[in-house]
């Protein structure tokens, strides 16, 4: 791998007030360092005050933020340029409650107006600690060299792919806008194709129902109905003659009542006479005496024998009518089981008829869901391979590729370095790769800030320093020790 030192370095570190710091100037005249001290002495703060300042973390990142507690403005001063010149001054500086302040001017000039722009195109794609790269996993390893390769969004494809023109949103490389699109769980045609197979198996489940249904309800759809007007006639002809019967039988019943009143009267009028006959046999051999009593006897007797002979002939006209309705009704046939008969007959047409009406209705949805399963299908399989399809796009957008450091090659399977797995990479490997990455993501800048340095042990500490000088990389490490004050040593290019 080539080795350049036309760079910016760190020359000088100039911090006031910040997190554990009080006050701190290191001057490292754009070479390697490594800060060394107990717990406590401010290392981190070291560090996260380059990152802060760098931009590289916000006060967020920081438990109590920029300002050291009991004062009111935090300082970090960046000097960047190589051995003592200084190119570039950033300066970052926060007061209590307030946003944080970027300045950054060349030396004996006026700030730019646009910093975080200068910023930005300093320090890279990457970010200013690149070393994250080797906790990431395979995927994200990949993703984060397709963003240093910075490829741009495919539309097209994915337009040729989904039949629908997919802006990429600003700043999004080619890895985040298909990340968008076919992203697990949230991706948007991932998102497409679970309501396409939720709306399949919705289709499906009413299409199962209907189906049930329809067996349930039984009997060929295609019987045709069953008419009931000419039974609807009869009954309408035997419930007319029904009533006539009725009321012949009803005026029967009055005729019958008539007539027995007056054969009542017959016998009352019967036995008045053969009393007042008696009577009349009692009382002749008094009919001297009771002349006067015969007289409205025989007076009473003419007038009971008229009403006697009335109701004889009332009798004999109240049986005749009796007599001529008893015989008609008679004659007027008993329809009552005929009639309970043809009802319910009616009642099972229209039944046979309603389930046959709803056989028909089922049959028909039946049919209409059948074919809304098939378009849900074809849909759902048609969500799928526009994922499948996005995804291989994603996956193999980047075919065999040089990525511009020797050795290393992106392809669809893994990460090589010199035709060995990364992950199988011997550690001296990993820091060529290391530094590689450092330069190619940040050719302006290349400066490594590496916090617990002690976790790495002595031997791999020095060879991370080593490597920096053959790259033409710097390392800020720091280190825990004894000491119980900071200890700044300098590790200079030349060994």
């Amino acid at each position: 791998m080539p080795s350049t030192v036309d760079s910016n370095h760190i020359v000088r570190l100039l911090v006031s007030n910040f997190c554990g710091v009080e006050a701190q100037e290191i001057e490292l005249h754009g070479e390697s360092v490594l800060v060394m001290g107990d717990n406590a002495t401010g290392k981190t703060s070291l560090v996260n005050a380059i990152l802060w300042a760098l931009g590289a973390i916000t006060a967020k990142d920081m438990d109590d933020g920029p300002v050291r507690n009991g004062t009111d403005k935090a300082t970090v001063r960046v000097e960047l340029g190589w051995g003592d010149h200084v190119d570039l001054i950033v300066e970052r500086t926060c007061r209590e409650g307030k946003k944080p302040v970027l300045s950054i001017r060349r030396q004996d000039e006026e700030p730019f107006r646009e910093p975080d722009k200068i910023l930005k195109a300093l320090l890279g794609n990457f970010g200013i600690r690149p070393q994250l790269f080797f906790g990431m996993n395979k995927p994200q390893k990949r993703a984060a060299l397709l963003r240093l390769m910075n490829l741009q969004p495919p539309e097209a494809m994915v337009q040729e792919i989904t039949g629908t023109v997919h802006k990429a949103q600003v700043g999004e490389d080619a890895d985040k806008y298909l990340g968008r699109l076919c992203d697990d769980e949230n991706g948007f045609y991932y998102l497409e194709r679970r309501r396409a197979n939720q709306n399949e198996m919705a289709k499906l489940k009413a299409l199962q129902e209907e189906t049930d249904r329809l067996t349930a309800i039984g009997g060929p759809p295609e019987e045709e109905k069953k008419s009931a007007t000419a039974i609807l006639d009869e009954l309408e002809r035997m419930e007319r003659s029904e009533k006539k019967r009725e009321e012949l039988r009803v005026c029967a019943a009055h005729a019958k009542i008539e007539m027995d009143g007056h054969w009542s009267q017959v016998n009352t009028h019967a036995a008045t006479r053969d009393r007042w006959r008696q009577r009349k046999g009692d009382i002749e051999h008094q009919i001297a005496q009771l002349q006067m009593e015969l007289v409205n006897v025989e007076s009473q007797i003419d007038s009971n024998d008229k009403k006697y002979d009335e109701s004889g002939r009332l009798h004999a006209f109240s049986k005749n009518a009796w007599e001529e309705a008893t015989a008609l009704f008679d004659n007027c046939a008993d329809n009552a089981q005929e009639i309970v008969r043809l009802r319910t007959e009616l009642k099972d047409i229209e039944k046979f008829n309603e389930r046959l009406e709803e056989r028909r209705g089922i049959a028909k949805e039946v049919l209409r869901l059948a074919t809304d399963v098939q378009k849900a299908k074809g849909e759902s399989e048609g969500a799928e391979l526009i994922l499948k399809n996005l995804r291989d796009l994603r996956y193999n957008m980047v075919q065999p590729t040089d990525l511009g450091i020797n050795g290393l090659r992106l392809e669809p399977d893994d990460i090589y370095y010199n035709g060995v797995a990364l992950g199988s990479c011997s550690t001296g490997e990993q820091l060529d790769i290391f530094f590689a990455l450092e330069i190619r993501a940040k050719p302006d800048f290349r400066t490594l800030l590496i916090d617990e340095g002690e976790r790495f042990g002595p031997g791999l500490r020095e060879a991370i320093f080593e490597r920096a000088r053959k790259h033409g990389c710097r390392v800020f490490m720091t280190a825990v020790s004894g000491d119980a004050q900071l200890k700044i040593e300098i590790r200079e290019a030349d060994g």
